[in-house]
């Protein structure tokens, strides 16, 4: 189970770690990632944490994590990670005024995934997507939007 980074597969650095823990019924004897042991806590242990820093030289990486249980069982996972660095888009933001109540709807984008859209740091309830459409309401002469992709960039606008 990988823990952080929460966001997937993406990551806006070359250079992150990666947390997450093995379960296993026997115990667990070792862990490796790409073939290099890390330190377990004690040989045996049903639930070992494990931390591990990327070190991403191109675009890419993919990191195999190998566990083995003290009765020789062994369990793998692959870890595909991208660096990321292009910001999401606010593609279409319609503004509409009501008294003291502002209106506002629009369209954010990423080349990979929206995750999040916050309104004056509120959480919108979204699908994340390549394209989400999004609706807030609040008063107030301004709202201040933000959009977050899986990587963690951000990207402000403030309708008003």
């Amino acid at each position: 189970m990988i823990t952080v980074p929460d966001g997937g597969g993406a990551s806006i650095t070359r250079n992150f770690l990666i947390s997450g823990y093995v379960l296993t019924d026997r115990g667990v004897k070792s862990v490796s990632v790409q073939g290099v042991n890390l330190p377990v806590q004690k040989n045996g242990v049903k639930i070992q944490a494990f931390t591990f820093r990327t070190a991403i030289s191109g675009a890419t990486a993919n990191y195999t994590i190998r566990a083995v249980d003290v009765s020789g069982n062994v369990s793998t996972r692959l870890l595909a990670y991208r660096v990321d660095t292009v910001k999401p888009v606010f593609q279409s933001v319609k503004v509409e005024h009501s008294g003291t109540t502002l209106r506002v709807t629009g369209i954010a984008t990423d080349d990979h995934r929206v995750s999040q859209v916050l309104a004056n740091g509120n959480r919108l309830n979204i699908t994340p997507g390549l394209r989400v459409e999004f609706f807030v309401e609040a008063p107030g002469p301004q709202i201040d939007l933000q959009v977050i992709d899986a990587a963690g960039n951000t990207t402000h606008f403030r309708a008003q």
